[in-house]
């Protein structure tokens, strides 16, 4: 097994599947308890706002798995893929910002 083959193996593994599973709980079954510091009374529509955070997670997921098979074919270097997951997590916490500006309770 290559280098890049375990790399993408493992991103896939610690990375994709638990955005996906995640994302999927949250925003589809609602189990709103797996979002770390979740409080139904901080929110005026905490179903939205998590329906919102679950969306993204699996939005996430996805992209991972874009960049992923684009690294796998050799079109993206491992210095990007690096960037890019720093770019990724940026993106999550403006989520997360926006959902708490958007539906927080006041």
């Amino acid at each position: 097994m290559s280098e890049s083959t375990f790399f993408i193996f493992f991103i896939f593994l610690f990375a994709v599947l638990p955005c996906a599973v995640a994302g999927y709980y949250i925003s589809v079954k609602q189990h709103r308890y797996l979002i770390s510091g979740w409080d139904d009374a901080k929110y005026t529509d905490p179903q939205q706002a998590a329906a919102l955070i679950g969306n993204t997670l699996m939005l996430l997921s996805i992209i991972i798995i874009v960049f992923l098979l684009l690294f796998g074919f050799e079109l993206l270097s491992t210095f990007f893929i690096i960037y890019f997951a720093m770019g990724l997590m940026a993106f999550l916490v403006v989520s997360i910002v926006y959902v708490h500006k958007k539906y927080r309770a006041k």
